[in-house]
């Protein structure tokens, strides 16, 4: 800024603290955001994801179904988080988890996730809440 403007600049910003973000207006915005725009990220994800690769026979209705399952999954858990083990994947030596629908909804997760920009689609402390609850869920699903 300096260079350019001839301005110095007043701080460094840093990235928010991943327990700030835990606050439940970071969590709520960050559900209210994916939840308003699910069709748009819905379409995002199944056109250039390759979760369609996973397709049988090019019926696509049960990864969309999947896809979906995930994102809904997703944002209830970024209301509803209250730290406790999400019971997917395997649980006491089970599995519970149809493997595709596993797999696809660990690319969804996975892409959306590295898909989030802050500020263009959420407040930064909201993207680090979506980040950090990405990846409790991707971890609960394997």
């Amino acid at each position: 800024m300096r260079r350019r403007w001839g301005v110095t600049p007043i701080g460094n910003p840093l990235p928010p603290d991943p327990a700030i973000s835990q606050e439940i207006q970071f969590r709520a915005e960050a559900a209210e955001r994916l939840t308003d725009n699910r069709e748009v990220a819905l379409g995002d994800i199944l056109k250039n994801s390759g979760v369609q690769a996973l397709a049988v026979n090019g019926d696509t209705t049960t990864v969309k179904e999947a896809v979906d399952f995930h994102l809904r999954l997703l944002a209830d858990y970024l209301i509803n988080c209250n730290g406790a083990a999400l019971p997917w994947g395997r649980v006491g030596g089970k599995d519970n988890a149809d493997p595709t629908a596993a797999a696809v909804g660990a690319i969804t997760l996975a892409y959306v996730r590295n898909r989030i920009c802050a500020p263009r689609d959420m407040s930064a402390g909201a993207a680090t809440a979506f980040r950090a609850a990405a990846d409790k869920v991707l971890a609960s699903l394997y």
